[in-house]
């Protein structure tokens, strides 16, 4: 797809300056004053491909070689480096009826059977020859009917292939010469006014058929809708255009089985069935999505009366679970994931929770517990102990957390690094080999640290034990240990000693400095437990814990529950705990965690083969206003897209194929009918009598029964010339003249059969 935005401009011919052929040029120089004139001639060759098309003539075709899938609703085209090409001869000598140059060259898409082959031959063979012999069948060849042109005798050398074609063939998939014209059109790429055209050069194969520049184009009349392998073969129309098989007056010969037709170039590609395969079609997969679109949620029990406990739990996306009580005893409960179809109660009590068991919600009235609180817990302690940045932040503010404790308890004007006086010389080494001295050499783990750090601190402070490094002393000693601030501090237990002032002030200033250290780590913590980043990690089945939730090719839409996030984020707050201190820090991070957040506001998930398939689809969400929407998508399984909004769900969300080069083809079709229906597009910029159009958007003018020849079910009936059976060119013709448009140009019917990328397409409802 190109990089910059560009205007497309379709022609429904470009006729050269100079068809190819021998000229001579005559310079005639008249002396001034009289005299005898100069005159001088030269010999001038204009040249065009006409047996054989090189690499440098063609610039893209499509579908591309080797492509396999649904082209059901598909016509090949193939586009040319050079505006003029189609038009440089001409299928016969003389306009059609309606005036128009017929184009010399055809695209026809062919199977083995169309060929004289064997039946098991299974694909269409090309065969090497010269351009003479192309043209003078053998002497045992008489029932090969070959284009009846002259040729030079350096043309008669030239390299080149055939196709064979069987006779019933020939007329089932020739193009009539009413019909000719509307096969071809030219096409200009130019960069949308006042935006640059960027470094596209056309070299990219997925960008080529948006390469800058005018280019003609060649499209086949046959939809390849039946599974198996084509060949798409451009073929030489100059030679035939009086016969019968083109719409001419001139019958085939008797005895002719096999038309021989010059190759220019060739591809092949691969047909699938799209209900046998239905990774194949785009448009199947997107139309089984649509159909089976709801909220998260398992259905209500037929009987389930409105407002029962069960209708209820299962209308906010919980499913029934066993859960096992402490005594080993089985239970049913339920379960419930950040995901819920609707907005869900605020659950008291969940706020500052220090453990699973104490987020697990019980429903008095049918006597059952909810588990999913408590999940939410545990998976974010488990999160939390997976990401070394987490531990590494969780380490650094415990320790902080336990020196600021221990500081908050130093005598006023005491030296905060070693509890003395602060105009001392500094505490003395620890004695060589002690426990001291070992503890400052080495990085000990953090727990230990805790617990030796803690006991110590309250002999110092408590005990009789002395610490080698600490001043004298007090003379006024507080009367209780940091071990029982922390206590208090964390609400675990009653001090040894009634509380006082002074114990009532220690408190505070421990509260405080806790308070200050949660405060300083929360930022970087909440970075690392951002909530669109949690819910990536969070095992899936954790996020939808049953299949029927979430079905084979469906979607479904949910809130996102922020009270289950919050204690996500709660449970990774706490993980690695094992202090009372630990478990006050903690709590203290965690509701700086539950503060303004960039967290998801509401999702969608879709799970079908479509996802695996086009992995790399182009997803655009949009407000009421027509504003894009933030968008976080994921693949949380290879075939299941989560996309996450940061507010609500968006007014509009498409989901569209990856950009490819320009499609052409039709939009619907009807089985039973052999028939086609196609959508027109406006008209745009047209000016009656022009030939040029500019491509315009959608119109909702559809036009339906287009038909297929009754000889070949897939081949597009262009133009019948027969008002009892009007072909696509006459079925647009009407509605034009419905809205007051002019009769449709060959570049008009190429606009309407250009196709866009596929699209699926999901709306908000209106309230």
């Amino acid at each position: 797809m190109p990089s910059t935005s560009t205007d497309i401009t379709l022609d429904s011919r470009h006729s050269p300056a100079l068809p190819p052929g021998a000229y001579t040029v005559e310079i005639t120089h008249t002396r001034p004053g009289g005299g005898q004139d100069l005159r001088t001639e030269r010999a001038l060759s204009v040249q065009a491909p006409r047996f054989a098309c090189s690499g440098a003539d063609v610039l893209a075709v499509h579908p591309a070689p080797g492509a396999t899938g649904d082209f059901g609703r598909t016509l090949p085209h193939l586009t040319f480096a050079s505006p003029g090409l189609p038009w440089a001869r001409t299928a016969t000598a003389t306009a059609t009826a309606e005036g128009r140059a017929a184009p010399w060259l055809a695209l026809l898409v062919l199977t083995a059977a169309d060929t004289p082959a064997p039946p098991d031959a299974g694909t269409v063979a090309l065969t090497p020859r010269t351009a003479g012999s192309l043209i003078a069948p053998g002497p045992d060849e008489s029932g090969v009917l070959a284009p009846a042109v002259s040729v030079s005798a350096e043309e008669s050398r030239q390299p080149c292939h055939s196709v064979d074609l069987t006779l019933t063939a020939a007329r089932a998939l020739l193009p009539t010469l009413a019909e000719l014209p509307f096969t071809a059109h030219t096409r200009t790429v130019t960069p949308t006014p006042h935006e640059p055209a960027g470094d596209r050069d056309g070299t990219d194969e997925d960008d080529a058929d948006w390469s800058l520049g005018v280019h003609g184009v060649i499209t086949a009349t046959r939809v390849p809708r039946t599974p198996g392998a084509y060949t798409a073969v451009l073929v030489s129309l100059e030679g035939f255009g009086t016969y019968d098989l083109l719409g001419g007056t001139t019958p085939v010969p008797q005895g002719v089985s096999t038309v021989r037709m010059a190759a220019l170039w060739s591809w092949t590609f691969q047909a699938l069935d799209p209900r046998k395969d239905p990774r194949a079609s785009f448009f199947v997969l997107a139309d089984e999505i649509a159909a089976n679109t709801g909220p998260l949620a398992l259905p209500t029990p037929a009987g389930c009366p409105a407002g029962d406990h069960t209708a209820t739990r299962l209308e906010h996306g919980a499913v029934p679970v066993t859960w096992r009580l402490p005594t080993g005893t089985p239970v049913p409960a339920w379960y419930r994931g950040p995901f819920t179809p609707s907005a869900v109660p605020t659950v008291t009590g969940l706020s500052g929770v220090t453990g699973a068991d104490a987020a697990i919600v019980f429903w008095k009235n049918p006597g059952i517990h909810d588990t999913g609180y408590a999940a939410a817990f545990t998976l974010g302690q488990l999160l939390a102990l997976a990401d070394p940045h987490v531990q590494a932040a969780q380490h650094t503010a415990r320790r902080e957390a336990l020196t600021a404790v221990h500081r908050s308890l130093l005598p006023r004007g005491a030296d905060p690094d070693t509890g003395g006086p602060g105009d001392g010389d500094g505490p003395p080494p620890a004695p060589e080999g002690s426990l001291r001295a070992l503890w400052d050499a080495t990085a000990a783990d953090e727990q230990t640290h805790q617990v030796i750090t803690g006991n110590l601190g309250g002999a110092w402070r408590g005990g009789d034990a002395q610490d080698p490094r600490a001043p004298d002393p007090d003379p006024d000693p507080p009367g209780f240990s940091a071990p029982e601030v922390i206590a208090a501090l964390a609400g675990a237990a009653e001090p040894s000693v009634p509380a006082g002032p002074g114990f009532t002030a220690a408190v505070t200033a421990a509260a405080d400095a806790v308070a200050a250290v949660a405060q300083r780590h929360a930022p970087a913590l909440r970075t690392l437990l951002e909530g669109t980043g949690l819910l990536h990690r969070v095992p899936f089945h954790y996020l939808v814990p049953g299949e029927q939730l979430l079905p084979d090719r469906s979607a479904r839409f949910f809130r996102v529950d922020a009270q289950w996030l919050a204690t996500l984020r709660a449970g990774a707050a706490h993980a690695g705990k094992v202090t009372t201190l630990d478990a006050h820090l903690g709590r203290s991070i965690a509701q700086h965690l539950d503060g303004p957040a960039q967290d998801p506001g509401a999702g969608c998930l879709i799970r079908s083969p479509l996802i695996s398939a086009w992995p790399n689809l182009v997803i655009e969400a949009r407000d009421a206003s027509g504003k894009p929407v933030e968008v976080d998508a994921t693949h949380p399984l290879p075939d299941v897209l989560m996309l996450l909004f940061p507010g609500g769900l968006p007014h509009r969300l498409d989901l569209r194929e990856p950009p490819h080069g320009i499609t052409m083809g039709l939009d619907t079709y009807d089985e039973s009918r052999h028939t086609f229906g196609l959508n027109l597009r406006a008209p745009g910029d047209h000016v009656p009598g022009s030939d040029s159009q500019q491509a315009g958007g959608a119109t909702g003018w559809e036009v339906t029964g287009i038909p297929t020849r009754a000889s070949a079910p897939e081949v597009l009936v262009l133009a019948s010339g027969d008002p009892a059976r009007p072909g696509l060119k006459e079925r647009v013709t009407a509605v034009c003249a419905a809205h007051q448009l002019p009769a449709p140009e060959p570049s008009d019917i190429a606009l309407h059969l250009l196709n866009s990328a596929g699209c699926l397409t999901f709306e908000a409802r209106p309230a």
